[in-house]
């Protein structure tokens, strides 16, 4: 895989980062350098392990079925990725209607919304900072998902070594975009929601990702 590719796969990964950010930064919470460098490190990690996982199952399979398999993996995980995005605005839009949430029995999408929507929930102190423990957590609940699509992006494909390092770098720099964005919308009393579409985007990518084959 060349750069440009693992580019689009590390924004796909990381733009969630810019919606925290923004929220943060309209609520006036705290996210210090060393809490967002933490988030990158820990979506770095997590991408590398994925990355591997992916490697080794794909090694394990003949050529044309790991090529195949590692497709249809980031296409199904592209897929999910838009399911999350119109649920989310599904729920907003009956939260802004003023009745009943609906609750969610999988894990890894609950902690997610409820980071996205709530991100004061992975601040347990209630300090108004995110501290490193914090950190780590709201890395890991921002991370749970890209895991898949990377186990699925390496099974048939072999990507540059600098990946997770994309990976971690677009994290950093969308929380820091987004944290700048929301204390501009904060102090300007600017609409406090990103455009609905953007959120489509990174299921979108990933789509475009396994069907143009990486």
């Amino acid at each position: 895989m060349g750069f440009w590719s693992a580019l689009f796969f590390a924004i796909a990964l990381s733009l969630d980062g810019l919606g925290v950010g923004v929220a943060y930064g309209i609520q006036k919470l705290v996210l210090p350098v060393k809490a967002r460098i933490m988030i990158s490190v820990v979506s770095f990690s997590a991408i590398t392990a994925a990355l591997y996982c992916g490697k080794v199952i794909g090694r394990l399979l003949p050529g044309e079925y790991a090529t195949t398999l590692g497709r249809l993996i980031l296409l199904v995980i592209g897929l999910w990725f838009l399911f999350q995005a119109w649920v989310e605005k599904k729920e907003k839009s009956v939260t802004e209607q003023n009745l009943p949430l609906a609750e969610l029995s999988l894990k890894s999408l609950g902690i997610v919304i409820l980071v996205l929507r709530h991100p004061s929930a992975a601040d347990f102190d209630r300090s108004g900072s995110i501290n490193i423990r914090e950190a780590v957590f709201l890395g890991m609940a921002l991370a749970m998902d890209a895991v898949g699509a990377g186990v699925g992006a390496s099974i048939g494909a072999s990507w540059p070594w600098y990946t997770p390092l994309l990976v971690g770098l677009s994290k950093f720099t969308f929380l820091s975009t987004g944290l700048a964005l929301g204390r501009i919308c904060y102090k300007q009393q600017a609409p406090k929601q990103a455009h609905p579409g953007l959120s489509y985007l990174p299921g979108l990518i990933l789509c475009l990702l396994a069907i143009g084959g990486f």
